[in-house]
């Protein structure tokens, strides 16, 4: 015991000198610290250096952050006085709260630029709403919209088309109700434009630069409106290789300026097609030229939404890419690739699966997990998700620090 004891006392004495060595944290040179911000992967890990001394916290910035990964973010109401946003770290397969708006119901919808849209009503008051607005789930910045004026039930549980590039100063929030018509205001505007559209059938919508991509779900054919002056600018012929519309309705993702949609194909060897929209000239109309790669980017889709976006696989390079295990070939069918790496990579599509939407993996997955798609292998691989049930309303976001708006 004695020579024990002695051996963890050297052990100690061992310990303080090197940690006399290694120096103090608040020590480290002031323009280290950007350097070492652009490393983290995670935003919670930028928020918790923050945390370690005063020098950290003084010399650093949300700017200083380097690119994010996605997480996945579900709005949780665990009583009439009690929501929660939680958060999901792809990186670090982890599951973050923070505390949400309480309201006696609400409807989350999807992202943009960072924030959330959230509407806010009571039940007992005919779904007069009590709060429309933007949010910014981690700094709880927050942007309101005009009162609507009706009854909101239609609304909360439509759609909101907005790029994911959305700015709070120049782009509109755009929505649309059960029966096709649209909303659209910009934050500090008094009221909402309410509308019919001018293609009535209309199944998916996009907004881009102060156009509105409306697709006709029967003839797929794609008119761009104006939004401000409502007047009609283009019409687009669908893809010539590309699927009935009646089953296969498009995703539009904003990729490095350009506007690429991605079809759901009923090929049992491929998952997506992609299409890169050619916007022509003043004599020829836009239209749609199929690709077979994107390249280093990737692609992140919202199923529910019908929307996506790009981010650059470049912007992870310190990190390794998944492994070559065919999903479809594995057994069990859900096989965990975590253990590989980030599990990014460039050319492939991400999207959230959780109700078998393509009914292509069995058996089903037992709570929400994050397929990714390689376009140049037609080949499609399981990431364990967030310890979400199937039932819940989960979607993606870049998490961001900015508070001003």
């Amino acid at each position: 015991m004695e020579a024990k004891d002695k051996k963890k006392g050297k052990g100690k004495g061992k310990d303080r000198e090197a940690s006399d060595m290694v120096g103090k944290w608040e020590d480290l040179p002031p323009e280290l610290f950007p350097l070492i911000l652009r490393r983290l992967p995670d935003i919670s890990d930028f928020i918790r250096s923050r945390a370690v001394c005063k020098p950290w916290r003084f010399s650093t910035s949300a700017s200083d952050l380097g690119p994010q990964f996605p997480c996945l973010l579900k709005l949780h109401r665990r009583s009439s006085s009690d929501s929660i946003f939680e958060f999901y770290s792809v990186a670090l397969d982890r599951v973050y709260t923070v505390p949400a708006p309480v309201c006696a119901d609400n409807v989350l919808f999807g992202h943009a630029g960072g924030y959330m849209l959230l509407c806010q009503f009571q039940v007992e008051d005919h779904g007069k709403p009590k709060k429309l607005s933007l949010v910014n789930p981690l700094t709880h910045t927050e942007v309101p919209l005009p009162d609507l004026h009706c009854r909101v039930k239609s609304w909360c549980h439509g759609k909101w088309i907005s790029p994911s590039t959305f700015q709070i100063s120049d782009d509109y929030v755009i929505l649309k109700d059960h029966a096709k018509r649209l909303a659209i205001c910009k934050p500090g505007d008094d009221s909402w434009h309410i509308f019919d559209p001018p293609i009535p059938k209309q199944q998916r919508l996009f907004y881009l630069k102060g156009m509105l991509f409306m697709v006709d779900r029967h003839t797929g054919i794609t008119t761009v409106m104006d939004i401000a002056t409502n007047a009609k600018l283009y019409v687009i012929l669908p893809p010539k290789s590309a699927e009935p519309y009646q089953q296969n309705i498009p995703y539009f993702v904003e990729s490095c300026a350009e506007i690429l949609t991605v079809f759901p194909d009923s090929d049992p060897d491929s998952m997506f097609t992609i299409f890169l929209l050619e916007l022509g000239n003043e004599v020829k109309n836009p239209y749609w030229v199929k690709i077979r790669s994107i390249g280093d980017r990737i692609l992140f889709i919202d199923l529910h939404t019908g929307r996506g976006f790009c981010l650059s696989e470049n912007d992870f390079g310190g990190f390794k890419g998944v492994s070559s295990s065919n999903l479809r070939d594995s057994t069990p069918a859900w096989h965990n690739i975590r253990e590989s790496g980030t599990m990014y990579k460039g050319n492939c599509i991400y999207f959230i699966e959780s109700r078998s939407k393509f009914h292509r993996f069995h058996p089903a997955p037992p709570a929400q997990c994050i397929v990714m798609y390689d376009i140049e292998k037609h080949q499609y691989f399981s990431i364990n998700g967030p310890p979400f049930d199937r039932k819940s309303s989960v979607t993606w976001y870049m998490p961001n620090l900015h508070y001003g708006v």
